[in-house]
C-alpha cells in the first residue's frame, strides 16, 4: 500500500470534496496535498481569455466558503491530466461530453515560461507547451488541501 493510500483511503477520484471534485493527491516537497477542480459551471471561465485576465479570474473566485482557487501549475496540470483526461478517465462525470469534463482544447496554467509567454496543458491528448500570454484560452482554477 502507498503512502497515499494510507493518508486518503477514503477518497475517490471525483468525489465531491471542498468546494469541487477530488482531482487526486500530489507533493509539493514532502508535503501532500489532494487537488480540488471546481463545478464546471463556476469554475471555469465562460469564455477564452488572455493569460492575465485567466489567471485573475480564478483568483478572483469564490465557490462556497472558498476563496483560494487559482490557475493550476504544471504539477497540478499533470494530476488532472492523470486523473481527468477526458478519453481515459475512469470518473464518469469527467469523461468525453460529461457535464464535469474537461473541453478537448489548450488551458492556461499558472506557470509562466519567460515574460511573454505562459504554459497550457491540452485536453485533448494531454500535452503541455507555452505560447504568447496575449492569445486566448480556456482557463480552470483549482485549488490545495492539505492532507
Amino acid at each position: 500500500m502507498s503512502k497515499i493510500e494510507l493518508i486518503v483511503p477514503e477518497l475517490q477520484l471525483g468525489t465531491p470534496f471542498e468546494g469541487g471534485f477530488y482531482a487526486g493527491p500530489y507533493f509539493e516537497g514532502l508535503k501532500p496535498f489532494a487537488l480540488v477542480v471546481p463545478p464546471k459551471a463556476l469554475g471555469q471561465a465562460p469564455n477564452d481569455l488572455p493569460w492575465k485576465q485567466g489567471v485573475k479570474f480564478c483568483a478572483e473566485l469564490r465557490i462556497g466558503e472558498h476563496d483560494d482557487w487559482r490557475a493550476p501549475t504544471l504539477l497540478q496540470a499533470s494530476v488532472l491530466r492523470a486523473n481527468l483526461l477526458p478519453s481515459t478517465t475512469e470518473v464518469e462525470a469527467f469523461k468525453t461530453d460529461g457535464p464535469e469534463a474537461f473541453d478537448r482544447a489548450w488551458y492556461w496554467l499558472l506557470d509562466e515560461f519567460d515574460r511573454s509567454c505562459a504554459w497550457l496543458q491540452s485536453f485533448v491528448n494531454g500535452n503541455q507547451c507555452y505560447d504568447f500570454k496575449i492569445f486566448r484560452y480556456r482557463v480552470r482554477a483549482v485549488r490545495k488541501v492539505p492532507l
